[in-house]
């Protein structure tokens, strides 16, 4: 998984300008040392590149557990239905939530492969093959040799043979 998948542009430039700050504020820090200053006015400096470098962390840190609870509850589901061609449809409380954590990981840019096939498989289980397809197809175009794409797409095309009527 990328370092940055999950974060948007001002939490990526955020986490490059902290690190800046921190590393400056360090040289700084060095400097003063050596010229026998006091250093306390770099405290805030400390403090607010910390704030800056961490607020990304926690924003990557809640996005990855959004992937993961799509990805139980999609697993959870298909471990419940072996038989892929005989499935019982979601219950109106299990498809809310399927959504809603399907809704919780785009909310974010998404570029990771994986996490592509586990919304594209999240979709078809809600029954919109079209989304799935579409979602397996960008994870096929971010990495075009990953396994379970190429898996998943071509159950998705045995099960709907007219796929390649259908344009993205």
């Amino acid at each position: 998984m990328n370092a940055f998948d999950g974060l948007r542009l001002y939490e990526i430039v955020m986490l490059v300008l902290g690190i800046v700050l921190f590393i400056t504020t360090i040289v700084l820090m060095v400097y003063l040392i050596t010229r026998k200053r006091s250093i306390k006015p770099l405290t805030y400096l400390f403090l607010l590149s910390i704030v800056m470098m961490g607020f990304p962390a926690i924003s990557k840190i809640q996005f990855q557990g959004a992937v993961v609870d799509l990805k139980n509850r999609v697993e959870g589901e298909r471990s419940t239905t072996p038989d892929s061609t005989v499935r019982e449809p979601l219950d109106s409380a299990k498809r809310v939530m399927l959504q809603n954590e399907i809704h919780a990981v785009l909310e974010r840019p998404v570029s990771d492969p994986e996490v592509l096939v586990t919304v594209a498989r999240g979709q078809a289980l809600l029954g919109d093959t079209s989304a799935a397809f579409k979602f397996v197809d960008s994870a096929l175009v971010t990495n075009p040799r990953f396994r379970s794409a190429t898996t998943f797409r071509q159950m998705l095309t045995a099960k709907r043979p007219d796929t390649d009527r259908v344009r993205f």
